[in-house]
């Protein structure tokens, strides 16, 4: 991942967390929704294997693999 994709998403990061922090119509965060429904580590597991599936792809187009 090279830094401008990593600045892209830390700059995501940081305006996600200014949202939920300052918009007064949010509730619970979706974790706590998740955690509730008792899903949270399976969905965090999902999410993480997909993060990483699209950044071995990134990388392999990168550098010119299929």
């Amino acid at each position: 991942m090279n830094q401008n994709q990593n600045r892209i998403e830390e700059d995501l990061l940081s305006f996600c967390k200014v949202l939920m922090t300052t918009n007064p119509y949010i509730g619970s965060s979706l974790d706590d929704l998740l955690e509730e429904d008792g899903i949270l580590d399976e969905v965090e597991a999902i999410a993480l294997k997909q993060v990483l599936a699209w950044q071995v792809s990134q990388a392999m187009q990168e550098k010119g693999h299929t």
